[in-house]
């Protein structure tokens, strides 16, 4: 009831709900976030952005009951289709063909020939030219006849024979850091 005045009184107004809380209890009802995360999207070809909520993800249900929901009937969902298993399953390639095995031992001997003639020094820029856009043409067709992966080592590591390590000690030509003293 208002007073003379058509104010009401504190109590009054303690006891009426909170607009906030009617508004997540009203939203839990219909299993939609109460917690929504606002993002700003941009069109990059308008540059017109607008501000969109996308649902906050919380797995706890006292934080947001909707979003609980979804994650705990997602991870059943992920239990039955074996995406938690104790181990993983043994995947075996499958045996390569008798094309598979031509392509490779035909590059094999075409890079054997390469090398020769690099290391003698008896071909010319030319010769070895050719010999590479072979070896490439060979590996195309390799890679088309359903073999993965590359038959060669890359070329930064073929050349030094070892691999590339990086070190995380101090470089030597650099002064040294401030001591803050």
């Amino acid at each position: 009831m208002p007073t003379p005045a058509g104010k009401s009184t504190r109590a009054e107004r303690l006891a009426q709900p909170l607009a906030r809380e009617v508004a997540e209890q009203a939203a839990a009802d219909h299993g939609v976030c109460i917690r929504p995360v606002s993002l700003r999207r941009t069109d990059t070809a308008t540059g017109a952005t607008e501000v969109i909520d996308v649902p906050c993800g919380s797995k706890l249900e006292s934080r947001c009951p909707a979003c609980a929901k979804r994650e705990r009937s997602l991870r059943r969902t992920q239990r039955e289709e074996g995406w938690h298993l104790a181990e993983e399953p043994a995947v075996q390639p499958d045996p390569p063909s008798e094309e598979q095995r031509d392509w490779a031992e035909q590059r094999a001997m075409v890079t054997a020939e390469r090398d020769r003639l690099a290391s003698t020094g008896a071909a010319s820029a030319e010769d070895l030219a050719r010999l590479d856009a072979v070896i490439a043409d060979l590996d195309e067709e390799i890679t088309a006849s359903g073999l993965r992966g590359s038959v060669t080592r890359s070329a930064d590591t073929s050349s030094s024979g070892s691999r590339r390590v990086r070190s995380t000690k101090r470089r030597q030509d650099v002064p040294a850091f401030p001591s803050g003293r």
